[in-house]
Formats: C-alpha cells, sequence, structure tokens
C-alpha cells in the first residue's frame, strides 16, 4: 500500500487496528528524514597560487556531518604523484573537522591540476571530487614544454618557436646552443635580455623525408639549470603522403568483428594530401583480401579520403599484416604503400 493510501485508511478508521499501522509510519517517516549521515563540505576546489618547484602545497578543506549517524570516509584516491591526504576517518553527527590536501611538487611543473576522489557512506552523496591546481615554476622554464614538433614538406624550410624564462633573482646568460641531430638549426633571440629569450628550431632544407627524433641542449649560466634539454621531433613529407601513414586495427575478436554494426565502428581513414594542385586515384588494393576500401572523391582532388574496415563475410582469425597499394595519376608519386597491421583472434 501506498504511504497516501495508508494515510487515508487511518483518518477514515481511527481505531485501535490501525495505530499499530500509525506507529509504523512514524518509524518508515523518521528514518527516512534522519537515519543517515549526511556531509557538507565548504568548497571543491582551491588554487595554490604560484610556487617554486620543491615546495609542498597545503590546501584545507571544512568538512560536516549534517546528518544523524556517523559518517565515515571510506576510502580516498589522488590522480597525481606527490598528493597525499589527511582527514578523520569517521564524523560523528554535527562534527566537523578540517581535511587536508599536501602536495610535493618535486616531479611537477608549470601548470598544473590535481585531483581528489573522496568516497563516503553518505547514501544521497557517496563520492566528492576535489580539486587543487596552480603553476610550478623552475628556476629556468621552457615554455610551454620543452619540446618542439615540426612538420614540413621535403626541401622547405619550418620554424616553431619556445620562451625561455628565467624565474631567479640573477640574470640568465645563454652560452651556446648543442644540437644534437643534423635535421635541424637553432637559435636564440632576445626579448628581455637577461630574463626571457626565443629558442628558433628550423628544419634543414637538406633532410630527406621521414621522422627525427632528436634533441637540443641550451647550456647556461644557471647554477641550479646550468643544461635545458628540449625535445625535437621531425617529419618532412613528401609531396603527396597519407596520414596517417598506416592502417593499425590492433587485437580483435571473430566472434565481436560478425556482431551487426561492429566492423564499420572500426574502420580506418586516411587523407592522401598533396602540397599544391590536384591528383587522382587510379586504383586501390591490398593483399589483406579481407578489406573493404572506398575512396572519396573518386575525382581529382587536393585532399583524398580513403576509408577502411574489415569485411565481416571474408575476415578469418590470424594476422592482418599486409599493406594497401594506392595508384594515382601523379607522374613524381605514382603509387604508394600503407603498411596494415592486426590480429583477429577465436
Amino acid at each position: 500500500m501506498r504511504i497516501d493510501g495508508l494515510i487515508r485508511s487511518i483518518l477514515k478508521y481511527p481505531s485501535r487496528a490501525v495505530i499499530p499501522a500509525m506507529g509504523l509510519l512514524f518509524t518508515v517517516l523518521t528514518a527516512a528524514a534522519y537515519g543517515a549521515p549526511k556531509v557538507w563540505i565548504d568548497r571543491q576546489s582551491a588554487e595554490f597560487g604560484r610556487v617554486a618547484r620543491g615546495t609542498t602545497v597545503s590546501e584545507s578543506f571544512l568538512v560536516r556531518n549534517l546528518g544523524d549517524e556517523t559518517l565515515v570516509f571510506e576510502d580516498a584516491q589522488v590522480s597525481m604523484p606527490g598528493m597525499t591526504i589527511q582527514v578523520r576517518q569517521a564524523l560523528e553527527p554535527g562534527e566537523e573537522a578540517k581535511l587536508v590536501v599536501n602536495w610535493d611538487t618535486s616531479s611537477i611543473s608549470q601548470q598544473v591540476e590535481g585531483a581528489v576522489r573522496l568516497k563516503l557512506n553518505d547514501p544521497a552523496r557517496s563520492k566528492i571530487f576535489l580539486s587543487l591546481s596552480g603553476t610550478v615554476f623552475r628556476p629556468v622554464d621552457v615554455l610551454p614544454y620543452p619540446l618542439v614538433m615540426l612538420s614540413s614538406f621535403e626541401g622547405e624550410q619550418t620554424t616553431r618557436g619556445l620562451e625561455i624564462v628565467n624565474n631567479q633573482e640573477s640574470p640568465l646568460l645563454i652560452s651556446h646552443l648543442e644540437p644534437q641531430g643534423d635535421a635541424f638549426v637553432a637559435e636564440v633571440v632576445p626579448v628581455e635580455e637577461g630574463q626571457r629569450y626565443e629558442l628558433r628550431v628550423t628544419v634543414k632544407e637538406s633532410t630527406p623525408v621521414g621522422r627525427y627524433e632528436q634533441f637540443l641542449v641550451v647550456h647556461t649560466n644557471s647554477t641550479k639549470r646550468p643544461k635545458l634539454g628540449v625535445q625535437v621531433r621531425i617529419m618532412v613529407k613528401p609531396e603527396v603522403h597519407a596520414a596517417p601513414d598506416s592502417v593499425e586495427f590492433g587485437k580483435l575478436s571473430l566472434t565481436a568483428l560478425k556482431r551487426e554494426g561492429l566492423a564499420e565502428l572500426l574502420s580506418q581513414t586516411l587523407t592522401l594530401h598533396r602540397k599544391s594542385g590536384t591528383m587522382s586515384i587510379t586504383s586501390v588494393t591490398s593483399d589483406v583480401s579481407s578489406l573493404a576500401i572506398k575512396v572519396t572523391p573518386e575525382g581529382p582532388a587536393e585532399v583524398i579520403r580513403v576509408d577502411v574496415r574489415l569485411n565481416p563475410k571474408q575476415v578469418q582469425a590470424g594476422p592482418l599484416d599486409g599493406k594497401i597499394l594506392i595508384e594515382t595519376d601523379d607522374e613524381n608519386f605514382p603509387s604508394l604503400e600503407i603498411p596494415v597491421s592486426g590480429l583477429v583472434t577465436d
């Protein structure tokens, strides 16, 4: 019987027979209203500002139990290294306590944000997420990151820049650059002498087509950071190229592949780019027999889309190692080979 129906029956028949029911109703309503812990927290995010790397920052959150049962912190997890939590495991009704998040910044730098996940026995609010953010600086920073990524066509120069920022009281001087690789050149241009510099990295025109993982060392007069390391990742593309340059299906289940619609979800898309002008694809073949390939558009274009998927009726258990051969009407780039990889299990 619903509670509103039970109330009408009690009012219509006020006899001893319904007194136990009234007592039961009172008990149910009381338990629903008061029989649980209830968490309250003053805030869910904190900003610690700008601190030197190695500083341990600390932020407090005030937690209170507004219910009439014991509030228990059942679990707590953090998202970043160096973060720890201090809090009483249980709060009695009406009690409050500080939840303190400490963060040792020795292993992090620049703009950072960490999260805390709390699990409680409050039936209405069993999970709480807290966030802590700020900026951690080194004596000398390379911004936004000590990484340069360059993409260039063969025979062209492409330049990318980073900023070197001095966070010390004494002026920063850069003595020399040490490129560890021959695919690029680098230079430093003062923006604010002794404080800020622009680091420019340029792909050499003579760099052949390919991918390069190289390194640059910036030598400074800083006793705390005498050497700044910068990763240099370069991709030199031919005039006609595919992106991505391979098709990777990973590990797949034959049973799952035969489910309706799944093969479509696992389709891969390549785009063929031409530096200038248009081209047409004259044929597309593959030694992986279970592939279904569609080209859009069929006519000349600067960018052509190639959709690749597995045909569920033809695919069999085993490796998918092979290639896709794309033939074009470009005299200088008459064909491209796209590697295909994957494994289909029973």
